[in-house]
């Protein structure tokens, strides 16, 4: 009762402060940045760098990791799956909240990580737990836990609570002074300041720290970063440019890598995928791995283009038939076949497979995916009184032939005019993903066109959209969503424009991207918090 009291207490304290700056200033107003300081050159005046969303919490996987980095233990939080905006789960922490099952699950978690943490013999070889007096061992425990999991030093106040928690646990009848410890860790483990990424106001490096460990690392404690606010080495634009730039260089960054274009395309999707379909669950668990292999291959350390136009692939052996190859080993690199239509990542089989039903294609997913994930425009969902049947007889010969039929509803056409062509492209593709030409003994047509594109095929397809401007910005726009939590609003269209005019050369990589992104958003809020 008392951690939840004192649980209470924070939630409180944090929405009181954030209630006054919203009265005082807009906290999500992206802050300018005046000529010259950007990396971006011969810029206007106004060019505005936006920061990371005030209110972010923490995701399920950020928590575990940094609960398994402090007490060396990996806990397993049941929860619900958590939001995506614009197909984003770095978008959905912005408006996640923790109800009361969740709180509650987080409670006992908190009591149960903790009491198994003082409980373990390293721990008790450190503190007497005999003893029910507070000791040294308790203040040194508090405070080492605490600045961990707060993400910088403890102010006196939060010190001061930790240290009467311990006292009040350890004063009652049969409770030592591990028990006390274990319940004042508990504190800092449902404290809103580990929980949500909110700004560490007055401590500049340490807000620098948690934002390039959120972005580049994905962690909400990562020590070698934090080591290095400690001692002053995020202080300045040199120090923080140099260690992007090592940071991003190192192998280490790679799995990082992948992961930030696994969430932009949705991949996680398919683990989902094979869990309900067990009899694929060796097929999608290799269309998922190559995908990882695809992003690598062609884009750790190529351009924009090498999304649309990479043609290099890792295939293991429950994927020989796709493509027509007897692999001598576990796995082998190979080109996309062009006599397959293929070319980019969005024609893998994996991408295929998982934007179809299980016995038949969806030209509208495949579709919708293509303009959601690459041009970031949104596709509303169909009108909630019409129920989505597509024709059926023996007068429809192809899926092409349904949906041109179905497209002429009046509540469903303005959509799929978008869709559909984009889709229909796919065609190519059966519902597992192998490529095919005909349908049900008919010619699959593939020329088409929508907006002032026209194409013959997927292949033709990916070339034509990596011509398009808005292909570029979306991506920019996706990865500012990815670093800040925060959908880029108006104020940041002048360096979301800078950022896609240098992608359309090949030399500007992907990795120069997130780095130009990281440098900018680090340098401004250690500007901001030193203000």
């Amino acid at each position: 009762m008392k951690i939840l009291y004192e649980t209470s207490r924070l939630l409180i304290g944090l929405a009181v402060v954030f209630m006054i700056l919203a009265c005082s200033r807009n906290p999500f107003k992206p802050l300018p940045i005046s000529k010259g300081e950007a990396t971006v050159k011969d810029q206007d005046e106004g060019l505005s760098i936006p920061q990371p969303h005030a209110l972010r919490k923490a995701s399920r996987e950020q928590v575990v990791s940094a609960i398994e980095e402090v007490f060396g233990m990996r806990p397993d939080l049941q929860s619900s799956d958590e939001a995506r905006i614009r197909g984003l789960t770095s978008l959905g922490t912005g408006i996640s909240i923790f109800s009361i099952a969740s709180s509650t699950e987080l409670h006992n978690k908190a009591l149960s990580i903790t009491a198994e943490y003082t409980g373990t013999q390293s721990f008790q070889s450190q503190c007497d737990c005999i003893k029910s007096q507070f000791d040294e061992c308790a203040v040194r425990t508090g405070k080492q836990v605490g600045e961990k999991l707060f993400r910088r030093p403890l102010t006196e106040v939060e010190m001061s609570r930790y240290n009467q928690i311990v006292r009040d646990v350890i004063g009652k009848e049969n409770q030592n002074l591990c028990d006390g410890i274990s319940q004042g860790l508990a504190y800092f483990l449902q404290s809103p300041k580990f929980l949500y990424l909110s700004p560490l106001v007055g401590n500049a490096s340490y807000s620098v720290a948690q934002f390039l460990s959120v972005f580049l690392k994905d962690k909400v404690i990562d020590e070698e970063i934090f080591d290095l606010a400690r001692r002053g080495k995020l202080s300045d634009r040199e120090s923080i440019d140099s260690f992007v730039d090592k940071l991003i260089a190192s192998k280490d960054f790679e799995e990082r890598f992948k992961n930030i274009f696994r969430e932009i395309f949705g991949v996680s999707r398919l683990a989902k995928l094979a869990d309900s379909q067990a009899s694929s669950r060796d097929l999608i668990v290799a269309m998922e791995r190559e995908i990882d292999d695809f992003i690598s291959l062609n884009m750790l350390n190529g351009s924009f283009y090498d999304i649309y136009l990479g043609d290099q692939t890792r295939i293991t052996q429950p994927l020989e038939d796709f493509y027509g190859k007897t692999i001598a080993g576990t796995s082998e690199v190979i080109s996309l076949p062009k006599n397959q239509n293929r070319l980019g990542i969005a024609t893998l089989p994996g991408f295929m497979k998982l934007l179809a039903h299980v016995d038949k294609t969806s030209p509208t997913l495949r579709g919708s995916f293509i303009l959601e994930s690459f041009m970031c425009e949104t596709i509303p969902p169909p009108p909630s009184d019409e129920e989505v049947v597509l024709p059926e007889g023996d007068e429809f010969n192809t899926m092409r032939d349904r949906l041109e039929v179905h497209g002429t509803q009046e509540a469903c056409a303005i959509c799929h005019k978008k869709m559909d062509p984009i889709g229909l492209a796919f065609e190519v593709f059966d519902q597992e993903g192998r490529f095919r030409n005909q349908e049900n003994g008919f010619p699959i047509i593939t020329k088409d066109s929508f907006d002032d594109v026209s194409f013959d095929g997927p292949a033709d397809l990916m070339k034509e959209l990596s011509k398009k401007p808005e292909s570029r910005s979306c991506l920019v726009k996706k990865m500012l969503a990815i670093a800040t939590g925060l959908e880029p609003d108006s104020n940041s269209d002048e360096w979301i424009k800078a950022l896609t005019k240098k992608s359309e050369k090949s030399s500007y990589t992907l990795k120069d991207l997130i780095s130009e992104i990281a440098k900018e958003i680090a340098n401004k809020i250690n500007e901001e918090q030193k203000s």
